[in-house]
């Protein structure tokens, strides 16, 4: 994925720069270049806000993203396996770093895998087009959640984190 080597190439640099990696990416934000560096992430990126790259120069941490990648080197897929919760995902199909066979991928592994893919969308489909993410969401919301266990408690396939986020979701709805 040549989206994926760009980025870890640069973090490398910048990890390797260290403090003044940081200074250098603010830098580049205050000049406006950061806007075009993070251009491969979005479908459209100028309508992105503002705040949202800036919010990637502050929060950069290219040593954790060398480091992620490292890792997911040895990662065993599999392990998605016992995954047992229903799981949606909304790809964009501008995404430089979640290919298309990564659907069949997870689909054959999460029984309860659902994927919406958004031509509007590139890498972080949560920025560009929130609605639709919070849609697929609030497909996972209680009145389509499991019935309750025996003893009335949450079936396990309904996680703590799946039962939090569906109180968000409500709150969300009746706030308007």
């Amino acid at each position: 994925m040549p989206g994926f080597a760009g980025m870890l190439l640069t973090m490398r640099m910048l990890a390797g720069l260290g403090a003044a990696g940081r200074v250098f990416v603010r830098a580049l934000d205050r000049i406006g270049a950061l806007r075009t560096l993070t251009a491969p992430l979005f479908a459209r990126p100028r309508s992105v806000h503002r705040s949202v790259i800036a919010a990637f120069a502050a929060e950069l941490r290219p040593r954790a993203f060398v480091r992620a990648a490292a890792a997911a080197r040895a990662y065993d897929i599999e392990t998605w396996r016992r995954v047992t919760c229903p799981v949606v995902a909304v790809r964009g199909s501008s995404d430089v770093f979640a290919a298309a066979a990564d659907t069949a991928g997870f689909a054959s592994r999460v029984g309860g895998y659902r994927e919406g893919q958004r031509d509007d969308a590139g890498h972080f489909a949560h920025i560009e087009r929130p609605d639709v993410v919070l849609a697929a969401i609030s497909s996972l919301a209680p009145s389509s959640a499991p019935e309750p266990g025996v003893h009335g408690d949450p079936q396990p396939d309904c996680s703590p984190a799946i039962r939090s986020s569906h109180t968000r979701v409500a709150r969300a709805r009746s706030a308007g």
